[in-house]
């Protein structure tokens, strides 16, 4: 269940030219730097072990430390994947990937919701949750990625 007195900052980014192994570590990249912890929650446990895989080695001289109750030691990652909704470490930067669960949003500040823009199904399921979200009064925006996979703000809620 959703609570509708809390606002939370909600960013839409439809994935059009990037695929999520390459997109994802970029935009950690930027909230690790800026200090957050982020939990990054999945709908699907076969991408969480790809992602996994692929944080760590997406760049040769890049590092993104993260884990997963797997790997133990849950609270104490910067970046905690999960396809569940716990957040051990109390991070207020949540990442939504594709159909991954929205409970519990209103205990972050900021949430991004990535999604695969080749999938008419998760195009769907996005334009449900933006009308849900709005209509609770969450503050709203919209990226998508441009030819050159470079994101641009579409839109932005009231």
């Amino acid at each position: 269940k959703l609570n509708q007195n809390i606002v939370v900052d909600i960013s839409f980014y439809h994935l059009e030219v990037s695929e999520f192994k390459i997109a994802v570590p970029k935009l950690l990249e930027k909230a690790f730097s800026s200090g957050f912890k982020i939990v990054l929650r999945f709908g699907n446990p076969k991408l969480m072990e790809q992602l996994d895989k692929d944080l760590w080695s997406y760049e040769e001289k890049a590092f993104l430390p993260h884990g997963s109750k797997k790997m133990g030691f849950e609270s104490d990652q910067p970046i905690y994947l999960t396809c569940e909704n716990d957040n051990p470490s109390s991070a207020k930067l949540l990442f939504l990937l594709n159909d991954a669960s929205s409970e519990g949003i209103e205990s972050y500040d900021r949430v991004l919701n990535m999604f695969d823009g080749h999938s008419e199904e998760m195009i769907k399921r996005a334009r449900e949750r933006w009308k849900l979200y709005n209509d609770m009064g969450h503050r709203l925006k919209y990226f998508q990625q441009n030819e050159s996979g470079v994101w641009e703000m579409k839109l932005a809620s009231s």
